[in-house]
């Protein structure tokens, strides 16, 4: 199988997906806010691929667009600056380690309509004090507001912070949670 061919415009590198959708491959960019458009040269970002935004150490605010349907393994890995994103409601997919090794983020808020996320979210990012889950989200829970992500089908922890309490009848605890 042949490597999609990279395209640079500005601070990003990307690949088409299909003939209107494109996924991020690099950012290189050296601002502190990051809000990543919607579109870049007429085609529609819907995802951020794997180490995407990897080792980018300015960065402190990033938001993803709605559109944005996966977030690849270790996309956001090591953004050490990094206290906030946001994530939107076009979210599915989170994969393993993709807010890994980001020591000043405070909080993560997984949307509605995520139905998978990979192993090791939050490890090493050891500021995060608040997890929240969309209460819509029908995969995932927060359970009574216990800063956790929970998976309700199988009650396994996939995340926890500092501040989160693990509540009755879970079965296990996933994997770097």
């Amino acid at each position: 199988k042949a490597e999609a061919e990279e395209t640079t415009t500005g601070v990003y590198t990307y690949v088409h997906l299909t003939d209107t959708n494109i996924q991020i491959t690099r950012y290189s960019g050296t601002e502190s806010e990051c809000v990543i458009p919607a579109s870049i040269d007429g085609y529609n970002v819907t995802s951020i691929g794997e180490m995407a935004f990897n080792n980018c150490e300015k960065i402190t605010t990033i938001k993803v667009p709605e559109g944005v349907t996966e977030i690849g393994d270790n996309a956001f890995y090591r953004c050490i600056k990094m206290e906030s994103i946001e994530l939107p409601d076009s979210l599915i997919s989170i994969g393993k380690n993709a807010l890994m090794w980001n020591y000043d983020l405070k909080a993560v808020r997984i949307p509605k309509n995520v139905s998978y996320i990979g192993a090791g979210l939050i490890a090493l990012s050891s500021d995060v004090e608040s997890i929240e889950v969309d209460a819509d989200n029908l995969k995932y829970s927060s359970g009574n507001n216990e800063n956790i992500i929970i998976d309700k089908a199988n009650k396994v922890v996939i995340a926890g912070c500092k501040n989160s309490t693990i509540p009755y009848g879970i079965q296990r605890i996933g994997t770097y949670a």
